[in-house]
């Protein structure tokens, strides 16, 4: 038996004892590397083996290149190069299901209303990983928020066009009454 649950592309199947078995498929792989799978992040993050099969399954460029593809950017060959040493470390591949797998994001949601500080919201127009409606709607939860949606790019859109997103910033830091120039990086 297979269905699909809260809109994730898990398949489970109940075996003849009854229980349930979580099966993985490619294109599952590509979601939790993503962002876009938080079950299945939950589930690997527990499991001791999976981040080195998720690198040694991102050994392949053509994996690489849709998973960058699946963003909605378009990165140089450095940036594809870079992409693949974070995406084939399973240091790196460990820390990005721990950080998923405790993603709160109904707390968050909760919880925005409250927030006080300034907030800037970059997106990028054509983000594939973090939908634009996203920041569209954490806009509207926080008083006071700034959007500011970057056409023609996707989700490492401080990648494709760092000097205009670094502009944005230091503009907003300005309208704040702050002196980025000064400030110690």
């Amino acid at each position: 038996m297979e269905f699909e649950e809260q809109g994730f592309s898990n398949r489970v199947r109940v075996n003849s004892e009854g229980n349930n078995v979580h099966v993985l498929t490619g294109n599952d792989l590509l979601n939790i590397l993503t962002g876009d799978d938080f079950v299945a992040a939950q589930l690997l993050a527990g499991v001791g083996f999976a981040p080195q099969l998720l690198a040694r399954l991102a050994g392949d460029q053509t994996a690489i290149d849709r998973l960058l593809a699946s963003t909605g950017s378009t990165i140089d060959q450095t940036g594809r190069q870079g992409y693949a040493r974070l995406v084939r470390s399973p240091g790196h591949i460990a820390g990005a299901l721990a950080m998923m797998a405790n993603w709160d994001l109904e707390a968050l949601a909760r919880d925005l209303p409250r927030l006080e500080t300034r907030l800037l919201l970059l997106a990028g127009a054509n983000d594939l990983t973090v939908p634009p409606g996203q920041a569209v709607r954490v806009s509207r939860l926080v008083r006071g928020a700034a959007l500011d949606l970057l056409p023609g790019l996707g989700h490492l859109a401080h990648e494709e066009q760092p000097a205009l997103v670094a502009d944005r910033i230091t503009a907003f830091a300005r309208d704040l009454g702050l002196n980025p120039a000064s400030a110690a990086f």
